[in-house]
This record gives C-alpha cells, structure tokens and sequence, in this order.
C-alpha cells in the first residue's frame, strides 16, 4: 500500500536537469499552439471582414475609374517586375 502513493516529498523534489527539459519542451509547445491560434485568428477575420462585393460606381464617373484601376494595374504590374530583377 505504501507502494502506489507518491510521497509528497518525493513529488515536490524534482532533478534540476529534468525539470528544466520539461519547462523547455512545455514553453516551446506552447509557442507553436499560441503561432497557430494567431495564423488561424487571422486567417479566419481576414476572411469574415474582407470586402467580396463588387464595387458600383455611377455611370458619369466609369471612365474615370476605369482609367485610374487600369493605370494603377499597370504600375503594380511595373513595380512587381523590377523588383523581380
């Protein structure tokens, strides 16, 4: 019987080098679960708030918009393939 009880002793005294390791393994275990919370956190907002309808713009001011989303494309364009040289 004296045999399958943990003395309270026995339990608060731990090897240093054990101890240690286990703090180490259990920080870096809860680094990954705390990163992936993050990702799927951001994942999951960036998704719910993103913009998905389209944009309607009135029909006197269409060539306007047209003109500037085509200019800016094409410097996005520009800008992407320097930068890949």
């Amino acid at each position: 019987m004296n045999g399958s009880f943990i003395s309270l002793k026995s339990f608060i005294l731990v090897k240093k080098g054990d101890f240690g390791m286990n703090n180490k393994a259990q920080l870096t275990i809860f680094i990954i679960i705390g990163i992936l919370v993050l990702l799927i956190v951001g994942v999951l907002v960036y998704f719910v708030y993103s913009p998905t309808e389209e944009i309607s713009v009135p029909a006197d001011i269409k060539p306007v918009y047209t003109a500037v989303v085509n200019c800016v494309n094409s410097l996005a364009k520009d800008a992407i393939s320097k930068q890949a040289l």
